[in-house]
């Protein structure tokens, strides 16, 4: 009889708090249904088709992880809200009767009820909608067409475990608290305002400056690998510097309106600034929160689809022939490399094509000037573990006058003093190179060589290739560079290349290449280290599963985030519009028509909810340069595409954010005119 009392009761609660409980429970199936796809494909053996499974499989345990910890705050985030909207209704049933253990009781099949139409819904979308998904993602990788999407109980359980685990932790806390609480304490809270609070000047200058160091870093930081290291810190500041902005600076600015007679005491100004001072500690808190989910989404979305949309970019950057073999002279002789690769090639019915060997010398040195200037000196023991070795470090690629004339077609003349010059980064712009041991004039500095990548804007790899005009200089070269103080043949390496563009099948190419490159590890003893082979084709198909897992992970993680944000902003619209119905109903008794009680709504929810859209597109902007320079360590150097993909998706974020304005701001305006 109680098991049928306390089960009819909690559903009677849940269809009467059916407003704020539906979208819960929307939102948890959807945290259940990301969990389970995650792990369903993260341990999925339809995998086993696809090369780089192992690669493949460690992005979904990585999405895994961020679901745990999002799905845990989450959920508490939610069940805080609904509590703080019921206890007035939990504690009429402690003055009409009900002792707190039969009310632990109705709770308790309340949390059952949900958790299981959660569970049950999100694993029933996970096996109705896993596969077309996974076909999703097969086609982003672009290979192993026939692999299948294969359900396993194992994964079921793991969900059901996981989650059964959140929801009966959430009770506990709702149960911890009622047995905690008086009930004439529970009737009066949720008719508790928010004490108008005081604004502080010391948290709004803390805010001011964290956010304020957080962008200097962002903006001025030119050490890619320091802007990297940075980036985590410079996160965590902008997080504090935006919290404590929306909750002690906006109180300031309203407080500042305040006192503004001419803008204060007029009715629209008077009922906006006065409602949001009234309650706007609260209001900050989660408005900030939406701010930083906000930016997450425009983050996590921005970047994977730049990196989808710039692979093929990526793949010429790193691979600007089809065929790059690389070895140490001490190995493998150069015509040993290159007839090998043309008797292979030939096996396997493949052309070569603008076939090029030769050999190069390559030295470091440390700038002397990060930023400008022709001078160069030896790099000290402790430079090859500073922070900022980026700037400092400086490649040379150093190779013969008679193999640059060969390969380039040109007719160069060069005195034994004179270089002709490639900067891989940018242009060098200097006459003269001025080395530890000897001074070089650039006799010409050119914008392109057919045997190496092309200039970058801000690689990494910063240095320079230069032509010397025999073998007696470069011999010359590298006696010296030996010679100086701290410089070994740790830092100096002569290395054989053969590399060509290729012609025939693809799945020939990439048999030739694998047998070629097995046949001289085999034959030398080599392995992956000393013989370096760069494959246009084997790195395409690598690629493209590395970077359709990114987009797909990316985008999944976007809507989890989004389906969070509106979630939080829905939420704050219910629980404003309860405490503002009654204010609203005296304004309407003293003479305040319904036209003007909805613009006084529209100008606040403008006020509120556009504000934390503003500050995540300034975030964004603000964070362009840092994370130009993420995407440039993957090797994606085209600003232009990355700006596209950054203004389309925050142009498609803002339409949904307005949309949700929109149609929250319906609900908010229904409940404050019942």
């Amino acid at each position: 009889m109680k098991f049928t009392f306390y089960l009819k009761l909690a559903l009677t609660n849940l269809k009467k708090n059916r407003e704020t409980y539906f979208p819960y429970l929307l939102a948890c199936l959807g945290t259940v249904f990301m969990y389970f796809l995650f792990v369903s494909f993260a341990y999925n053996e339809g995998l086993q088709n696809i090369s780089g499974r192992d690669m493949v499989s460690s992005l979904f345990l990585i999405g895994k992880i961020v679901v745990i910890v999002f799905a845990a705050i989450f959920i508490f985030y939610a069940n805080s809200f609904l509590m703080k909207r019921r206890k007035k209704e939990i504690g009429l049933y402690s003055i009409l009767g009900l002792e707190k253990r039969q009310i632990s009781a109705v709770m308790f099949f309340e949390s059952l009820i949900m958790g299981a139409a959660s569970l049950i819904g999100g694993l029933l979308f996970g096996t109705v909608f896993g596969n077309l998904l996974f076909r999703i993602l097969m086609r982003l990788v672009d290979t192993a067409p026939d692999s299948t999407f294969i359900l396993n109980p194992a994964h079921f359980a793991e969900t059901g475990i996981f989650f059964g685990v959140v929801f009966l932790f959430t009770f506990f806390f709702n149960d911890i608290q009622v047995r905690k609480s008086k009930p004439i304490s529970l009737l009066k809270s949720a008719n508790e305002g928010e004490k108008e609070p005081k604004s502080s000047l010391l948290l709004t200058l803390f805010g001011v400056v964290s956010l304020g160091y957080g962008y200097y870093i962002a903006l001025t930081e030119e050490s890619i690998i320091l802007a990297i290291v940075k980036f985590w810190g410079a996160v965590i500041l902008v997080i504090l510097g935006t919290h404590a902005l929306f909750t002690s600076g906006s109180i300031f600015i309203l407080k500042t309106l305040k006192r503004n007679r001419h803008f204060y005491y007029k009715p629209n100004n008077f009922i906006s600034v006065s409602n949001l001072i009234y309650r706007m500690k609260k209001n900050a808190a989660g408005l900030a929160n939406i701010c930083i989910l906000s930016t997450m989404i425009l983050v996590t979305v921005s970047t994977t689809i730049a990196l989808y949309a710039g692979k093929e970019d990526m793949l010429r950057a790193r691979n600007p022939r089809q065929l790059a073999v690389t070895c140490r002279t001490d190995t493998i002789p150069l015509s040993e490399l290159s007839g090998q690769m043309e008797a292979y090639a030939a096996k396997h019915n493949v052309t070569l094509v603008d076939a090029q060997n030769f050999s190069y010398t390559t030295f470091n040195l440390m700038r002397v000037d990060p930023y400008h200037g022709t001078s160069f000196e030896t790099m000290p023991d402790y430079m090859l573990s500073y922070s900022s070795l980026d700037l400092y470090y400086y490649e040379f690629t150093v190779i013969l006058l008679e193999d640059y004339n060969r390969m380039e077609g040109t007719e160069e003349t060069l005195e034994p003093d004179e270089l002709i010059l490639f900067s891989k980064v940018n242009d060098y712009g200097y006459d003269t190179l001025t080395m530890p041991f000897a001074e070089f004039r650039i006799k010409k500095e050119v914008d392109e060589v057919s045997f190496s990548s092309p200039k970058a804007d801000l690689s990494m790899d910063r240095g320079a290739i230069i032509v010397v005009d025999s073998q007696e200089t470069l011999d010359t070269i590298t006696e010296s560079y030996l010679a100086l103080e701290n410089q070994t043949d740790l830092y100096l390496y002569t290395y054989n290349r053969a590399q060509a563009d290729l012609t025939g099948e693809e799945e020939d190419r990439i048999a030739f290449i694998e047998e070629y490159r097995e046949a001289m590890k085999e034959a030398y003893g080599l392995n992956n280290s000393t013989l370096t082979v760069l494959s246009y084709d084997i790195d395409r198909i690598e690629w493209n599963e590395m970077y359709g897992g990114f987009l797909f992970l990316g985008v999944a993680l976007g809507l989890l985030f989004l389906m969070a944000m509106v979630l939080i902003i829905y939420f704050k619209q219910v629980s404003e519009g309860y405490e503002d119905r009654v204010r609203f109903e005296v304004l309407q008794k003293v003479g305040m028509d319904k036209r003007d009680i909805r613009r006084t709504i529209n100008r606040q929810l403008r006020l509120v909810f556009f504000l934390p859209l503003a500050g995540a597109l300034i975030h964004l902007a603000v964070a362009f340069r840092i994370l130009r320079s993420l995407l440039a360590m993957f090797q994606l150097e085209r600003t232009g595409l990355i700006v596209l993909c950054f203004v389309a998706v925050s142009a498609v974020f803002s339409i949904v954010y307005f949309v949700v304005y929109h149609l929250t701001s319906r609900v908010y305006y229904r409940i404050v005119n019942r």
